[in-house]
C-alpha cells in the first residue's frame, strides 16, 4: 500500500480488519472512526466473531426452557439479547480460543451421533481420552475441558466437566502425558540493560528507542504485550523527571474493568523505564495526543514515521526477540511474557511484600502470581540461614 500510495496507482485491496498492524493508518484515520484520505470506496465484509459461535446452540434450550411464554414478543427480543450478552460475559481473549475448541467437540459429537450441548459426563470423558490417545499435552486435556464447560454454563448440564468419569480422564492425562505449558523464562536486568545497549549500538532510530522502552517499561510495569498495546500517551503523567504514572482503564486480569494506577520511580540506568518514556514522546512527537504509546515504525521517502495504531504481537515480538538473541537468550525459552516475569521475580527476591507486586502486576490471587516467579539460588539458600543463624561461616 506505501507503493501504491508513492506511485499515486488505483487499485482494490483485501484486508483484515486488524487495527494493530502497522499498516492500518494507510487504511484508517488515526482516530479510527473513518476510511483514510486515500481509501475513495470500501465494503466491509461481517463475518462470524468468535464468540458469536456461542449463540446458535444455547438459544434454543434457553428459549424452551420458557414454555409458551417465549413467543411474548418482549421476552423473543430480550432473547435475542440474551445469548451475546452471555458470550460477552467472558473476556474476548477467552472466547477466540474456547470457541474452535468447542466447534471439534461439536463436530465430534455429530460425526457419532451423541449429545453436545448438552452433553453428558460420560460423553465428554469419551472425547477428552480420545485426544489423549493421540498424544495431545495435558494442557490440551485441560483447555478442551474448559472449553466446553464455558460452553455449557448456560444449559442444564452445566457441571458436566465435573462428572467423575471426566475428573478421572483428566487426571490420566495429567499423569501420562507431558506437560506442554511453554512458560517464558523470566528474564534478569542485565540482561535488558545488555539488550537495551545493543538496540543503540545498532542505530539511535526511532523503532529502536521504541522496543528499547518497550523492553524497559515491560520488565518494571510487569507487563504483557496486551497491556503495552493499550497504553496511550494521554493515560500517562510524567511527574517531574521522578515518577511515571499509567492509568489502564483495563487488564487482561481485570476483566470488570476497574482500572488501575502503575507507578515508576526513576533509575540511575541507561534503561530508565521514565526517562526512555519521556523521550520517546518527544522523539515520536506524541506529547499531547491520545495515540498508542507503542506503534510500528515505519519508513517513507527515508523518513521514520510513528503508527497510529497499537504495534502488533507480531511486531513488538519479532523486534524484541532480535536483542534478546543478540545478547544470548534463546528464542524457545524468553519471549514478550519473559519481561513480566522477570519484574515479579526480581520483586519477589528482593522481599518486596507480596501484595505490593501483585498489585503492581494485577494479580488476584497467589497462585497465578506465583507462578511467574522464579526463586533465586540465594533465597532459596536463606531457609538453612535462617536455620542456623549462629552456624553460620
Amino acid at each position: 500500500m506505501l507503493h501504491m500510495r508513492a506511485c499515486k496507482a488505483v487499485g482494490t485491496v483485501i484486508v483484515p480488519w486488524w487495527p494493530k498492524q502497522q499498516w492500518w493508518h494507510l487504511v484508517r484515520s488515526a482516530d479510527g472512526s473513518r476510511w483514510a484520505a486515500a481509501v475513495r470506496d470500501a465494503r466491509e465484509i461481517n463475518v462470524t466473531r468468535p464468540r458469536d459461535l456461542f449463540l446458535p446452540d444455547v438459544a434454543p434450550l434457553l428459549k424452551k426452557s420458557l414454555g409458551p411464554g417465549s413467543q411474548h414478543p418482549d421476552v423473543q427480543k430480550l432473547l435475542g439479547a440474551l445469548p451475546a450478552a452471555l458470550a460477552s460475559s467472558k473476556a474476548d481473549s477467552t472466547m477466540k480460543r474456547y470457541a474452535p475448541l468447542w466447534q471439534r467437540f461439536v463436530q465430534w459429537c455429530k460425526e457419532r451421533e451423541l449429545p453436545f450441548l448438552p452433553s453428558t459426563g460420560t460423553v465428554v470423558a469419551l472425547y477428552l481420552l480420545a485426544i489423549a490417545q493421540t498424544g495431545k499435552s495435558h494442557s490440551s486435556i485441560k483447555c478442551n475441558s474448559a472449553a466446553i464447560a464455558a460452553f455449557h454454563e448456560f444449559s442444564s448440564s452445566a457441571k458436566v466437566t465435573e462428572h467423575p468419569l471426566v475428573c478421572a480422564v483428566r487426571n490420566y492425562a495429567r499423569r501420562v502425558l507431558p506437560a506442554g505449558e511453554n512458560r517464558k523464562e523470566p528474564i534478569t536486568w542485565e540482561k535488558v540493560e545488555q539488550a537495551n545497549l545493543w538496540l543503540a549500538g545498532q542505530a539511535q532510530s526511532l523503532r529502536n528507542l521504541s522496543l528499547a522502552t518497550a523492553i524497559s517499561l515491560g520488565f518494571c510495569g510487569f507487563f504483557r504485550y496486551d497491556d503495552l498495546s493499550h497504553i496511550r500517551v494521554n493515560n500517562l503523567k510524567l511527574v517531574g523527571e521522578s515518577l511515571l504514572e499509567i492509568r489502564l482503564d483495563s487488564r487482561k486480569n481485570d476483566q470488570y474493568r476497574e482500572g488501575s494506577l502503575i507507578v515508576l520511580s526513576a533509575i540511575e540506568s541507561y534503561s530508565c523505564p521514565v526517562k526512555s518514556v519521556a523521550l520517546l514522546l518527544q522523539r515520536a512527537g506524541l506529547e499531547g495526543s491520545s495515540r498508542p504509546l507503542f506503534s510500528a515504525v515505519s519508513v517513507c521517502d527515508g523518513v521514520e514515521v510513528y503508527g497510529n495504531t497499537p504495534a502488533s504481537y507480531q511486531y513488538l515480538r519479532r523486534g524484541i526477540l532480535e536483542p534478546f538473541q543478540a545478547v544470548g537468550l534463546p528464542a524457545k525459552q524468553f519471549g514478550l511474557h519473559s519481561l513480566r516475569a522477570g519484574g515479579a521475580t526480581q520483586a519477589a527476591n528482593q522481599g518486596i511484600p507480596d501484595r505490593l507486586w501483585m498489585e503492581h502486576g494485577g494479580w488476584k490471587s497467589q497462585r497465578s502470581a506465583f507462578g511467574y516467579v522464579k526463586t533465586s539460588s540465594e533465597v532459596k539458600a536463606g531457609v538453612t540461614q535462617a536455620m542456623f543463624p549462629s552456624l553460620q561461616p
